[in-house]
C-alpha cells in the first residue's frame, strides 16, 4: 500500500477501496491496515471529526465493513505543521556582576 503523502495539501481527498481480504472486520481495524502509517487512534479521532468517510456517508468504527467499499480520507496537516516552533527575536541581553 501506499504510504500517507503528508506533501498533499491539507483539505486534499485521498481514495482507497478497502481491499476484500479485510471483510467482516471492522472499520477502524481495516483502517489500520489501509493506513499503517497512522495509529488507530489517530484514524479514529479523523473517522469522529467526519474527515474519513465511507462510501461517502459518515461511519462508526465499530462498522463491519464487506470490502470493495470506497474510503475517502480529508487529508489532514502532519503534526509538525501545527506544532509551535521558536522564532528569532531580538533581545538586549544585560549582564550584572
Amino acid at each position: 500500500m501506499r504510504a500517507f503523502d503528508y506533501s498533499l495539501p491539507a483539505g486534499a481527498t485521498i481514495m482507497r477501496s478497502v481491499p476484500a481480504e479485510l471483510a467482516g472486520q471492522r472499520f477502524d481495524q481495516a483502517l489500520s491496515h489501509m493506513f499503517p502509517e497512522h495509529s488507530r487512534n489517530r484514524l479514529v479521532a479523523w473517522l469522529r471529526a467526519d474527515h474519513i468517510r465511507l462510501d461517502g456517508r459518515t461511519a462508526r468504527p465499530s462498522e463491519r465493513i464487506w470490502g470493495g467499499e470506497r474510503v475517502s480520507l480529508l487529508a489532514q496537516p502532519a503534526p509538525s505543521d501545527t506544532a509551535a516552533r521558536a522564532e528569532p527575536i531580538g533581545l538586549d541581553i544585560v549582564f550584572e556582576d
